[in-house]
């Protein structure tokens, strides 16, 4: 396989156009690139170096498989499992206004968005030279040459107006309105308008969050917006839609997957704190630097539990989902540990930090649908 090596300056021309297309014209042949080094200067970058192989030799693997690749299925329960927890939630209370096909737009709306975040967050972390080959962020399919990023952003956007389809769609006839009570300790609306406050927040903060060049995700709060997102907005925006309930036990439940998602995104940007950092990007992790950002993660586990904790206090929680979600101690005081085994961020045991954070937010979802599940 013949390659060569290709440098293009900042600014120029052909350098959006390599990175978007993932082609370059040489020497009157099309060439597949990938970048491979970023030189610096003291006011940022002047050069990428790309790796170019003839187009005809370039690896060309099935949809299928950079397609799964790239839409990270062990991350899809950042938005499910909480989903899935406010709905057995309010069908604890009100069975008798489940609609099932109502539950499928909600869950495939969500599922939608979700995966239009992971897309489009690859497209703008490679577009940014954020991820390149042999780096830990993102889900590689860029990276490796499987698919050009104006390729993965169309599907990133095709998935996002599929996402506002489903929405449109739960617009209309709503079976559960007809059958609410006239009266409640829980707050409730008959007014569609709620959950379509909740679905506008969803649906423009996953552009604000993903793409653009003020994506709130490269910023040092941008994890504030996740926090919200993926958590009080979604809990109450699934209930109001499936329920017309906004209820504290929801709000409450919006808090703890709020906070532990908050942990998992910490986790990422702590395994990718260097890389981070020389990209420049300032989010919240970087700017508070290593050593501050390692006790952080602990507190955001901390602040989890606790919402729960008053949710048990107050009689919101059923104190067996608390006790169920105790059990995922064991895992968050090793991610924990992994944390402060590791002499910095580029140490070898950082390599697990954003796995493992996955696998506490699925744990953790799964042992409070388990909690919920023992009423029946």
């Amino acid at each position: 396989m013949s390659q060569k090596i290709v440098s293009l300056k900042q600014n120029s021309a052909e350098l959006r156009g390599a990175l978007l297309d993932g082609v370059l014209g040489l020497e009157g042949q099309v060439w597949k690139v990938l970048p491979r080094e970023v030189a610096y200067h003291p006011i940022g970058i002047e050069s990428v170096i790309f790796e170019a192989t003839p187009l005809e030799q370039a690896q060309k693997p099935h949809v299928r498989k950079w397609f799964l690749s790239a839409i990270r299925p062990q991350s899809l329960g950042l938005s499910l499992g909480p989903a899935a927890v406010v709905w057995l939630s309010g069908f604890w209370d009100q069975a008798w206004v489940f609609s099932p096909q109502r539950t499928a737009f909600v869950f495939l709306l969500l599922l939608c968005l979700q995966i239009a975040v992971h897309l489009l967050n690859d497209v703008e972390d490679h577009l940014r030279l954020v991820d390149r080959p042999g780096m830990v962020g993102g889900s590689g399919v860029i990276q490796k040459g499987w698919v050009s990023a104006k390729t993965l952003q169309r599907w990133g956007w095709a998935f996002w107006g599929l996402a506002i389809f489903f929405g449109l769609i739960l617009l209309g006839d709503d079976p559960v309105t007809a059958a609410l009570p006239s009266g409640s300790r829980w707050v409730f609306s008959k007014n569609s308008w709620m959950a379509d406050f909740f679905g506008v927040l969803g649906v423009l903060g996953v552009i604000g969050f993903a793409t653009g060049p003020w994506a709130a995700r490269y910023r040092r709060f941008g994890n504030v917006l996740v926090f919200f997102l993926a958590g009080p907005v979604l809990a109450l925006g699934v209930s109001q839609a499936l329920f017309h309930r906004l209820g504290f036990r929801e709000f409450l439940l919006g808090l703890f997957f709020g906070w532990i998602a908050w942990a998992t995104f910490h986790s990422k940007h702590l395994q990718t704190f260097d890389a981070d950092r020389q990209a420049g990007v300032t989010h919240l992790a970087v700017w508070m630097g290593y050593s501050r950002a390692k006790p952080f993660l602990g507190l955001l586990y901390f602040l989890g539990y606790l919402s729960l904790g008053i949710g048990v206090f107050l009689g919101e929680i059923p104190p067996r989902v608390f006790c169920f979600v105790l059990l995922g101690l064991p895992i968050i005081f090793g991610q924990m540990k992994l944390v402060y085994r590791a002499s910095g961020p580029a140490s070898v045991w950082m390599g697990q930090l954003r796995p493992r954070g996955n696998q506490i937010q699925i744990t953790l979802a799964a042992l409070t649908l388990i909690g919920f599940l023992l009423k029946f």
